[in-house]
């Protein structure tokens, strides 16, 4: 399969983001092979977690296995990052009345998750139209540099 199509003279990807709730249906998500199927017909796959449990479980799906390897199961310990690119960090819904994500920004999960050649995003969008929003970004991006700084002082 080609990576997009080109339409007069545009390249169009198609991409997926999947707002996940529940720790378990990210295992789901990755563990069917017929999810795992439509999964790969899209060009860019995004998760989103919108709590700890499922940012949790959505690191260690995709960081690579204790021994580095990434193996195609989808049931654990990595393999999953030829599915998923992106995870979608969320800061407008945080507990802090959306001026931060609503999980801890773990510096091992998140070193996990580039290892295993997936990246993150932090859609600004909210910050554009609301001051407030705007502090949580930029308080998102600092958790997140602080976290992966503690991981990468360790290296």
């Amino acid at each position: 399969a080609t990576f997009g199509r080109t339409s007069g003279g545009l390249r169009v990807y198609r991409r997926l983001n999947v707002v996940l709730e529940e720790a378990a249906d990210a295992s789901r998500l990755l563990a069917s092979a017929d999810q795992r199927r439509v999964l790969g017909g899209y060009d860019l796959v995004s998760l989103q977690p919108m709590n700890e449990p499922s940012m949790r479980c959505v690191c260690e799906l995709l960081s690579p296995g204790p021994d580095g390897s990434a193996s195609s199961e989808g049931g654990g310990g990595g393999g999953n990052a030829d599915l998923v690119d992106v995870v979608t960090v969320e800061y407008a819904t945080g507990p802090r009345g959306g001026s931060g994500p609503p999980y801890r920004l773990r510096g091992e999960y998140l070193a996990g998750v580039l290892a295993a050649g997936a990246t993150f995003e932090v859609n600004y969008a909210a910050a554009v139209l609301d001051p407030r929003r705007r502090q949580g970004f930029v308080r998102t991006l600092g958790d997140f540099a602080s976290a992966l700084g503690r991981v990468q002082g360790r290296h």
